[in-house]
């Protein structure tokens, strides 16, 4: 038997661990190199950021070298070997981001208005900021938010921990990015400490580095995009998850910085159903509707109705679509039945459908429901980036169950069912049957829901009157460069002359300048020679938004209650 053979499980771990801090060491003193290669002398940035990697790295090949069996030693080192490191490779990376150019998004701007709102004595629920406010933040115009029957949307429509967190850096008169900047840094000290814990030491510096491997998580940090906050007190839920308390607590203070966490919520209420039992379950979602409860209670009692206005308003206002999702087909003009309510009716049912599969299939998809929100909102109306991307770093935490799940295991796990006792009781005799009978059941049950919106889309598509039309559109004078300012939009309608106070957008094909579109002005409208009929000229001054020869658009005129489309080709003798 050879010495390997003789070894016990722990020591063999222990190897390994060994082994994956030298590989690591060998990584990280050669990455130095290789950085002053390709940037040579280019400033103190990245001299500290190869002097923190090289330590780093020599760190790692003594953390490879140490005798004997010291885990909680290596433990501890490896903590705070890591944490050090973000803290300094982070601190460097967002004080540059910061003293080169602080941006603020509409949604930051709106919170620390709403903080300063709430410390003079006023509720921030139901109240539009001006323009002016947010523009102070240095938010471009190009990064509000559209509303459908114009104007942008500067009132606050998320829950109250999305400002009362900014407070303190208001009262000291600090820059509030430094909350996205703390709460960045301890999402990945999280992760690296949920592997260090788990006895999974030598995989932290990796799982960081899959954690990074999408680079706006720091980009968006220094552009001001809140969603790490609601992800990092929904990491430390999961973390908990063990715990009594403490798990619904967190999730309670998640939702109450964003709603999303709200798409989670079923599937971790079925798994920790399944792994603790029925009152683990009923522990979590009452400590979590307590916890948002509570924090949000004065601004509930204040003005109850514009309270739970904002709360809805992400997925019920009326604002423009944008967004790489199955909605271009509405915005974009190509299904002009499948509005706002279909694809959120659409998103529910996907929504309900997943929760079927998850409960049905769940030895298989146990440690699925970090993912299956994905999906989800992949069928939301308005899809961008920040929807979807902060969702793998909740699968990064709970990684290690999976790979040491024979540790973690408890033996109430998979003991309960979420099938129909009334099935169950018929004895063993009939378990085929009832399997059969359960299968068909879920089956019917999926493509009922799953015809939701496509009633809704046909009954909309059979009541859809075009009440607006974009009949042909002419270009005004193109200039010496090949750029169009004006256009000419011949207009039909059938509807009341209220749908005629409109405004106007252009999408382009391409590469996106403004993925919000060009906003465009009309300077006059004037009735053709039949009733029911106008042509109306559109203009803009701003130099971004001209139109280009020979690129394609999309033209959007819309109000709240209407949208009506026209694809053109500038320069091309076809009109579409």
């Amino acid at each position: 038997m050879s010495s390997m053979e003789g070894e016990s499980p722990e020591a063999f771990d222990l190897i390994i661990q060994r082994i994956g801090f030298l590989a690591l060491g060998i990584l990280l003193i050669y990455l130095p190199y290789s950085i002053y290669s390709i940037v040579g002398y280019s400033g103190p940035f990245y001299i500290i950021l190869e002097f923190t990697i090289s330590v780093l790295g020599f760190l790692f090949i003594v953390l490879s070298t140490l005798s004997g069996k010291r885990r909680n030693l290596m433990k501890k080192s490896l903590i705070l070997i890591i944490l050090g490191s973000l803290l300094a490779i982070s601190a460097v990376i967002f004080t540059i981001g910061i003293a080169t150019k602080p941006i603020y998004t509409d949604e930051l701007a709106i919170d620390a208005l709403s903080a300063k709102r709430f410390l003079s004595g006023m509720d921030p629920y139901g109240f539009s900021f001006g323009l002016t406010a947010l523009r102070s933040y240095g938010v471009p115009l190009s990064s509000l938010t559209p509303k459908l029957s114009g104007g942008y949307v500067t009132s606050l429509e998320y829950p109250d921990v999305s400002f009362l967190l900014l407070i303190p850096f208001i009262i000291l008169h600090l820059n509030p990015n430094i909350v996205l900047f703390i709460f960045t840094l301890l999402i990945l000290a999280l992760i690296a400490i949920e592997y260090v814990e788990k006895e999974l030491a030598f995989m932290a510096p990796l799982a960081i580095a899959v954690a990074l491997f999408n680079i706006n998580l720091i980009f968006f940090t220094l552009n001001g995009i809140t969603d790490v906050i609601w992800v990092t007190f929904l990491a430390l839920s999961l973390m908990l998850l063990q715990k009594r308390f403490l798990p619904g607590i967190f999730f309670g203070l998640s939702l109450a910085a964003k709603q999303l966490p709200i798409f989670i919520l079923p599937f971790l209420l079925i798994f920790v159903y399944k792994r603790y039992g029925l009152k683990s379950a009923m522990e979590f979602i009452l400590t979590s509707a307590i916890t948002f409860v509570l924090i949000n209670l004065p601004f509930i009692l204040m003005n109850p109705a514009s309270f739970f206005h904002a709360i809805i308003a992400p997925e019920s206002a009326p604002i423009i679509g944008i967004g790489f999702g199955l909605a271009q087909f509405y915005f974009s003009g190509y299904v002009p039945f499948a509005d706002r309510q279909f694809f959120t009716a659409l998103m529910i049912s996907v929504w309900a459908v997943f929760v079927l599969i998850y409960a049905t299939k769940y030895d298989s998809l146990k440690y699925s429901f970090t993912a299956l929100p994905v999906i989800v909102l992949i069928f939301n109306f308005r899809l961008l980036e920040n929807y979807l991307m902060y969702w793998p770093l909740l699968t990064l935490i709970t990684l290690p169950y999976i790979i040491r799940k024979g540790h973690l295991e408890d033996n109430r796990d998979g003991q309960l069912s979420l099938k129909f006792s009334v099935f169950t009781s018929f004895g063993a005799k009939h378990k085929e049957l009832v399997s059969q009978i359960y299968k068909y059941t879920l089956f019917v049950i999926i493509i009922l829901i799953m015809l939701i919106p496509t009633i809704m889309f046909i009954e909309n598509d059979s009541s859809y009157k075009q009440e607006l039309k974009i009949e042909s559109v002419t270009p005004g004078v193109m200039s010496s460069e090949g750029y169009v300012n004006c256009l000419k939009l011949n207009i039909s309608y059938t509807g009341p002359q209220s749908n005629l106070s409109l405004n106007f957008r252009i999408l382009e094909d391409g590469f996106l300048n403004n993925p919000n579109g060009f906003f465009w002005n009309s300077i006059s409208f004037n009735g053709g020679p039949e009733k029911n009929y106008v042509s109306i000229h559109i203009f803009t001054n701003n130099t971004q938004y001209f139109l280009q020869n020979h690129n394609s658009y999309v033209i959007i005129a819309y109000n709240q209650n209407i949208e009506t489309w026209y694809h053109i080709n500038i320069g091309s003798s076809l009109y579409l």
